[in-house]
């Protein structure tokens, strides 16, 4: 309990800090597990399979006239298979009620990783 408190808090001083400057807010950044137990923290913390999700539903009760994101690196270059994963966790999210507007594709690249036929099917 003291742990969903302390992020809670920590939501509403956010957002409450940033509502008039923040148009796009990223809720929950790099939730993908991938490598496994390295994105674990929320779910370690509060021993709660939906915390993401009521993270999410804080966040657009605190600002809900901003555009609120899932994001995940790794997605455009499918680094460690995360495209799939990332996938799965969007439609998951969904289907519990989680409130998001968009979706982001964050990777970080070397010009030598760089497909843009694979990039587009990915986007696409």
């Amino acid at each position: 309990e003291d742990f969903t408190e302390a992020v809670y808090n920590r939501l509403k001083f956010a957002t409450k800090w940033a509502a008039p400057y923040a148009l796009h807010w990223d809720v929950d950044n790099e939730m993908v597990d991938q490598p496994a137990g390295e994105h674990t923290f929320y779910l370690d913390h509060s021993q709660d399979p939906d915390f993401r999700i009521k993270i999410f539903k804080r966040v657009k009760e605190l600002i809900p006239n901003t555009t609120l994101f899932l994001n995940d690196y790794g997605i455009l270059d499918n680094r460690y298979n995360r495209f799939n994963m990332y996938l799965d966790q969007i439609r998951d999210l969904q289907e519990r009620g989680a409130p998001f507007d968009a979706i982001g594709l964050q990777s970080h690249l070397g010009a030598s990783r760089v497909d843009p036929e694979y990039f587009k099917y990915v986007v696409e």
